[in-house]
Order: C-alpha cells, then sequence, then structure tokens
C-alpha cells in the first residue's frame, strides 16, 4: 500500500500530538511519517510541522530522520517506483489559508529532504488520500485548481485535462483495475457530493456516480472484488458510519447497511483475507 491517509502518533516526552496527515513507505519496508499538525497536551496551541520520522513495522519502534524543507499539513505522500517519497502541497497553518505550491523528495539512503518541482497549483490534498502513483509512473496530484501530474525522471509537474466540474474539494483518490482513477469528495463549497474518473489514456475527467451522501468520503478501500468501500461521517453527530459501495461496471454508488460505530476520520485497511478494518475515527 503506497501510502497511509491518516496516522497519529503521541509523543509523551514532549507533551503533545503529532497529527501526521500523511505517511508513505519509504521503499524498505518502513514508514515514513512527515509533518502534519502539533497540539499541545490541552489542546491550548496548534501548529504545523516539519518533522518526520520512521517506523518500521518488524521492531514496532520509532526513530528520527531528517526534517521536510518547510513546516505543512494537509500534504499528498507518495511512494515512487525509484523507492523516493514525494511529499506535495498542502498548506502552512493549521488552520489554512496558506496554501503550498511546493514538493520534497524523500531519500530513505540518505535520510534527507530536497526539493522538487514546483508545482503549478498548491493547496489542501484531502489530508493526504488524493494523490495516486499511476501504472506509467507518474503522480496524479489533483488539486482544487487543476489536476497535475508529477514526473520522475524530469522532477517537474505538468497540468493534467481540466475538470468536468469546477474547483472540486477531492479527498481520495483511488486506482481502479481498469486503469481509471476514482476521485471522491465534493463541489467547490461542499454542498453535495462529487465524483469524477481520471483516464490516463485520454488524460481526461468524467463524472461518475453520484454518491450519496458526500460526507462519506474520508476513506476509500479497493476491494479484491474490484468495487470500493467507502465508511465514514463527516457529520460528528455521534451516529454509526455511512457505508457506500462504488460499482466502477456500472459507474454507481450503493448503500450499504451502517457501520456499527461513527467513524469520522477513520482509517480503513484491506487485509490479507479480503476484509477490511475500519478503525479510530472522532466522536462528537
Amino acid at each position: 500500500m503506497p501510502q497511509i491517509s491518516v496516522a497519529q502518533l503521541f509523543e509523551d516526552n514532549r507533551e503533545k500530538l503529532r497529527l501526521a496527515w500523511v505517511a508513505g513507505r519509504d521503499g524498505g519496508g518502513r514508514v515514513l511519517i512527515a509533518g502534519g499538525v502539533n497540539v499541545s497536551a490541552l489542546g491550548s496551541t496548534v501548529s504545523t510541522t516539519s518533522g518526520a520520522e520512521i517506523y518500521t513495522p518488524r521492531t514496532g519502534a520509532f526513530s528520527s530522520t531528517g526534517s521536510m524543507q518547510q513546516p505543512r499539513c494537509s500534504h499528498a505522500a507518495v511512494l515512487l517506483p525509484n523507492g523516493r517519497v514525494l511529499i506535495a502541497g498542502g498548506d502552512l497553518n493549521a488552520g489554512g489559508g496558506s496554501p503550498l505550491a511546493t514538493a520534497e523528495l524523500y531519500d530513505p539512503e540518505s535520510g534527507s529532504f530536497t526539493a522538487t518541482g514546483p508545482m503549478l497549483y498548491g493547496g489542501n490534498l484531502g489530508n493526504g488520500g488524493a494523490a495516486i502513483l499511476l501504472p506509467s509512473g507518474k503522480v496524479l496530484v489533483p488539486t482544487m485548481e487543476r489536476a497535475q501530474l508529477y514526473d520522475s525522471a524530469s522532477a517537474s509537474f505538468t497540468a493534467a485535462g481540466p475538470y468536468v466540474t469546477s474547483k472540486p474539494n477531492f479527498f481520495t483518490a483511488t486506482l481502479l483495475a481498469n486503469g481509471r482513477v476514482l476521485l471522491s469528495g465534493c463541489d467547490a463549497t461542499c454542498n453535495g457530493p462529487l465524483n469524477e474518473l481520471y483516464d490516463p489514456a485520454t488524460d481526461s475527467f468524467s463524472l461518475t456516480g453520484p454518491m450519496h451522501n458526500w460526507y462519506s468520503v474520508y476513506s476509500a478501500t479497493l476491494l479484491w472484488n474490484g468495487s470500493v468501500l467507502f465508511v465514514s461521517n463527516a457529520e460528528n453527530d455521534g451516529s454509526p458510519g455511512i457505508v457506500e459501495l462504488y460499482d466502477p461496471a456500472e459507474g454507481t454508488f450503493l448503500r450499504q447497511r451502517a457501520a456499527m460505530y461513527p467513524h469520522e476520520f477513520a482509517s480503513a485497511t484491506l487485509l490479507t483475507d479480503g476484509k477490511v478494518l475500519i478503525a479510530g475515527g472522532q466522536l462528537p
């Protein structure tokens, strides 16, 4: 799995909680946790961080590594074919308002970050889940103004084809079995659901769906049968998590039985037996 949309790490020695919005595997079976938001133990201060750490699943331990070129949150992290990790976009401030059009590369061999790009457009990237590696080796980065393609060979961003909808807010990007990418989120004002398909072969976008509830877009999991599972609840009202299933063959979303518990901002992981683990989230 090339990226994890949400990771959390509590640092007792600093009495603060790091909300690391993205974690990309660094090519060595380890997980890179870079940037995010630092919150004091009492929640009194919030700031973005440039810090990064490495998690090693074999030992269950965290270790320090180089820092990013600048603090950022709500950015994307994607593992590239050459083993490096692309860090792109995001915001300089935890509360938003200072979008970043910069990008960096993490080298697991040297443990350092170097600048790449720059991007054509910057901004929030759906808490890290809305950028994805394509079969061609390029990375689709769907910023609000326009989607971009990152080419690691030339270390540059170029504009992808135009969206169907003006200034969409995409929170997840899922590479389907047919090679297309399902982008899910809401419209510019988040008054309704929005789903578009990106076709790398034609460099074009088309509408699909619609989804029944726009707040079901914080996790998207590709299942073994090719469908995509969405579980979330962004209403923060304590209701059980909303569940929908996307059928790529029909281009439709089907309502499923609600989850047992609320799962706003929860993670969803496909297990080796084909089941999906829904974990964490936020209560009102």
